[in-house]
């Protein structure tokens, strides 16, 4: 993925990507992220959500997701990580639980 080539340096000067999505993009992604409820109600119009990738002092990589200019916020029984700085495998973590790893294979069954 993108964040995995930047760490790499096989992205050249490559500092920000922006995708384009829809509300019904947006809605599953928050639900992935167990946005918390307040989040989770339908998005409203132009809603946006912003994947950002810190390098800290020490040399460790954190994630912060800001959804409509706000720190996102998470369920309070799934608080898997603060995403105002939630550290990268953490949150590669929680993501690998929703991606397939086949999806070929798993839409066969």
């Amino acid at each position: 993925d993108q964040v995995q080539e930047h760490i790499a340096g096989k992205t050249g000067d490559l500092k920000f990507a922006l995708y384009s999505g829809h509300d019904s993009t947006v809605a599953p992604l928050l639900a992935v992220l167990q946005a918390s409820n307040k989040n989770m109600l339908w998005p409203p119009y132009a809603s946006n959500i912003l994947f950002e990738l810190w390098k800290k002092s020490d040399g460790s990589r954190v994630v912060r997701v800001i959804y409509n200019g706000q720190v996102l916020k998470l369920q309070p029984e799934f608080e898997w990580c603060d995403l105002n700085a939630c550290p990268l495998d953490t949150f590669y973590k929680h993501l690998d639980e929703y991606i397939p790893e086949s999806i070929v294979a798993e839409c066969a069954q």
